[in-house]
């Protein structure tokens, strides 16, 4: 090791090996490590897994251990639908084989059909034409209730002012104080009180 001007020795430099990124899973003598997703990472969505023209959507089939059936029948009237293990197979364990010993203790293989499911969230897919037709109605509902609470706060304060009230308005153009304004001595100005 060479030694630094401080005194101390410094490391010799790295070949670069150990800088590329580390493969997303290794296999070793027939056993296979697939990385641990990072928990921002648990719900993302490879990009080479989308369906093009596919809008995806995670719902809740259950909340607090209890089924959400009322709530997933909205999401399928406005046409989500489960999407299918197969196509998202590191989301959904279907590249996952078991075997006899292990569904014998209730841990069955994942089929090509079944949803993706994670913590009580169910993976949704449907046209992006369905999704932006429904953003446009859901920003049209926003915007008409916005005008109409602008609306009735409009009507309510001329109802409260009437013809009571004359609003004034002091615009000056000049950058000197108005004449109640107190000056650094404690008094007023010119023709303050």
């Amino acid at each position: 090791m060479a030694q630094s001007a401080a005194g101390r020795s410094s490391a010799p430099l790295r070949d670069g090996s150990r800088d590329e990124p580390r493969a997303p899973y290794r296999e070793i003598n027939g056993y296979t490590r697939i990385r641990p997703a990072e928990p921002h990472e648990k719900y993302a969505l490879d990009p080479a897994d989308k369906a093009r023209g596919m809008d995806y959507f995670w719902a809740a089939i259950t909340v607090r251990g209890a089924p959400n059936r009322d709530r997933l029948n909205d999401f399928y009237r406005a046409g989500w639908k489960p999407a299918r293990a197969a196509d998202h197979p590191t989301l959904s364990g279907f590249d996952i084989r078991t075997g006899a010993s292990l569904e014998a203790f209730g841990i069955n293989p994942v089929a090509a059909d079944d949803p993706v499911v994670r913590n009580g969230l169910m993976l949704c897919q449907r046209p992006v034409e369905l999704s932006d037709e429904s953003n446009r109605e859901l920003d049209t509902a926003a915007h008409r209730q916005i005008d109409d609470h602008l609306a009735s706060l409009s009507r309510r304060s001329e109802r409260a002012i009437g013809g009571k009230t004359r609003i004034q308005r002091n615009i000056t153009r000049s950058h000197t104080p108005p004449p109640d304004f107190p000056d650094d001595d404690g008094g007023f100005g010119d023709d303050g009180p």
